[in-house]
């Protein structure tokens, strides 16, 4: 793939699915060199890291050991209920934000009428 725009070569790219955010990774080439981009999003806002070619190794053994080391399948059950129930906590707040949002931009619409 070939990104016009920007004069740059899409070599590899996919998407993760985190809760309520999405993790976009591409792997990219331009006239300088290669480079790992990762976007995140949430629906509101969307940040961007770009990792050079030369510290994709180091980073790519970072992840590693952080999952091997920190993985959610070595927490004890507690820890995993605690976690969830965060998790729910705040897919809930997010979701009645939503409403809020929507009522209030229907109750504008309709004053408009």
């Amino acid at each position: 793939m070939n990104d016009a725009s920007r004069n740059e070569n899409v070599l590899l790219n996919e998407k993760v699915h985190a809760f309520h955010k999405f993790f976009y990774v591409d792997y990219k080439e331009n006239q300088r060199g290669r480079f790992l981009k990762i976007t995140e999003k949430d629906g509101r806002f969307r940040s961007t890291i770009i990792i050079p070619e030369e510290a994709v190794d180091d980073m790519a053994k970072l992840l590693t050991k952080i999952s091997e080391e920190f993985s959610p399948a070595e927490r004890t059950a507690d820890e995993r209920k605690e976690f969830e129930a965060r998790q729910l906590e705040f897919e809930s707040r997010r979701a009645a934000e939503k409403d809020t949002n929507f009522n209030n931009n229907s109750q504008n619409a309709s004053e408009d009428i």
